[in-house]
């Protein structure tokens, strides 16, 4: 039996500049990102792992440059009892200026960082780590079939890719087709969600959640391997969450029950984002922007999205034959209940405050 860790997408060094949070949250967010990459290896330590495989996109190429690689076999030399697997992904591929040209990897480090298939066999676990790694931009389609195994060992294979056939771009690879090799374990990564596909094939997903895009348990795998059977765990290790809430005001809606329900939910460590929908007073919007700031210190990070009416202008909105339409013309449109909202108040003019308050 072997024991592995199976993590992937770590993505260090992002930049995370599309996030809709501030510069100094996603500073803090990158750095976060290399103390999870320790945490793991002292998990994977602690725990006795035999193999750490990490199926690809470790960091992103465009920003990690040679102080960063240094920095991370540094850290990885560190943990000589561990043997550390890196496939090459798509943000992180063994292209023609590769930064993993550039430095010696310690040698307690293993590359896979060919597009053909190849393996590193581990003679005293007997066992054999197969991989197909990205060389450059895009891959269509390939095939893991006719793979000559040889059943002495345990066989593992590693890759970077997607399941779905609109992403051809992304190294599509057939779950049916990965059904019927007889490989032992096969570690996928480029999805950042934990996927259970079958007893012996699966997404770790990333151990960290980068944006409100990736929400829900974020972690790794760990894998007790055998020949023809294997047992998987997934392990929740995230520092941080992203999640979203919604709270629906009503007429009869106050200030006490509001403060209430958002304390609730909080807490000083994740990432939240909360819609404000439905019809409040117009005494409670008058006060709604300075309770949503007093807020602010029972949460790490809060952004609220404030897509209320106030009542006076829903009754009118009721009443009036031409604003009625209008309202019926916007709720029958396909699209989200949150979007719908700030159509009819923007249309209405009746933006109460900032659409978005960022609270830290």
């Amino acid at each position: 039996m072997v024991k592995v860790l199976h993590t992937s997408d770590i993505h260090l060094e992002k930049q995370l500049l599309n996030s809709t949070y501030p510069s100094e949250y996603a500073v803090s967010r990158r750095n976060e990102l290399w103390e999870t990459t320790k945490r793991i290896l002292d998990y994977s330590k602690i725990n006795q792992v035999d193999l750490v495989l990490i199926a690809g996109d470790l960091f992103e190429s465009e920003y990690f440059l040679l102080g960063e690689l240094y920095r991370l076999y540094d850290l990885f030399s560190r943990y000589e009892s561990l043997r550390i697997l890196i496939l090459t992904g798509n943000h992180d591929s063994f292209s023609k200026n590769s930064i993993y040209k550039q430095l010696q990897a310690p040698k307690n480090v293993y590359l896979l960082c060919s597009d053909r298939i190849q393996y590193i066999e581990f003679q005293d676990l007997k066992t054999r780590v197969y991989g197909i790694g990205w060389m450059k931009d895009s891959y269509s389609e390939i095939k893991v079939s006719n793979i000559d195994l040889d059943h002495n060992y345990i066989n593992i294979l590693m890759l970077h890719g997607n399941l779905t056939s609109t992403d051809k771009d992304y190294m599509y690879f057939d779950i049916n087709s990965l059904n019927k090799t007889d490989f032992d374990y096969i570690a996928l990564g480029h999805i950042h969600s934990f996927m259970d596909l079958a007893e012996n094939i699966a997404y770790s997903g990333s151990p960290e959640p980068l944006d409100f895009g990736e929400q829900g348990e974020k972690g790794f795998i760990i894998i007790d391997v055998n020949k023809g059977a294997c047992i998987k765990n997934f392990i929740p290790f995230s520092k941080r969450k992203f999640t979203t809430h919604t709270y629906a005001f009503d007429e009869n809606s106050n200030e006490e029950e509001f403060i209430h329900e958002i304390l609730n939910i909080s807490n000083d460590k994740d990432f939240f984002r909360i819609y404000l929908n439905g019809v409040i007073s117009a005494e409670l919007s008058i006060k709604l922007d300075y309770i949503l700031k007093s807020l602010m210190d029972s949460f790490y990070y809060v952004e609220f999205i404030n897509n209320t009416y106030i009542e006076q202008y829903r009754k009118s909105m009721d009443q009036d034959p031409y604003l009625n339409e209008f309202s019926k013309y916007i709720n029958n449109l396909n699209i989200d209940d949150s979007i719908k909202e700030r159509a009819l108040k923007k249309g209405l003019s009746m933006i109460i405050g900032d659409s978005c308050v960022n609270v830290k």
